[in-house]
């Protein structure tokens, strides 16, 4: 499968699983009422500002109300995590978030919000891969070389 049809598969398959999260139930009948705010914690224009703003566009057609992307960038999420979880619980504020959010409970010793318990999921909209590289003059063949090489060299 080409790079372009595997980019193509992820956003639908993300708009998909943002349309059926954002299904409104007879309980919820009032809502959304006014705008949503969707927080960001990625700079605007990068690839998940644009997957949020490709999603959250058909979302916003879906239930026929705007969904309006604040960016607010820094600290590897904090600060838009930190937004967000001293938000009214109202609906009416969401996150974007990356799998940082739940590593962020392991990087920093104190946070400004619980990162486990501030938060309920609502929906996986992607997954992006990972990948490692390096400078080919390096002859790096696995990931276990880049592990060995400081040991095998250590700087001085």
């Amino acid at each position: 499968m080409t790079l372009r049809r595997t980019w193509a598969a992820m956003v639908i398959a993300m708009a998909a699983a943002a349309m059926l999260a954002t299904r409104i139930t007879a309980d919820a009948q009032t809502w959304p009422s006014r705008p949503i705010r969707v927080i960001s914690p990625f700079t605007a224009g990068n690839a998940g500002d644009t997957v949020a703003r490709i999603v959250f566009d058909r979302v916003s057609q879906q239930i026929g109300q705007a969904l309006l992307i604040e960016n607010k960038p820094g600290a590897g999420g904090t600060l838009a995590g930190d937004f967000v979880a001293k938000a009214d619980p109202d609906g009416y504020t969401l996150l974007l978030s990356s799998a940082s959010l739940s590593s962020q409970v392991v990087f920093h010793k104190t946070m400004p919000y619980d990162a486990i318990r501030a938060f309920q999921p609502v929906s996986l909209i992607g997954i992006q891969p990972t990948v490692v590289v390096a400078a080919p003059k390096h002859n790096f063949k696995t990931l276990a070389d880049l592990i060995a090489a400081p040991r095998q060299s250590p700087a001085p």
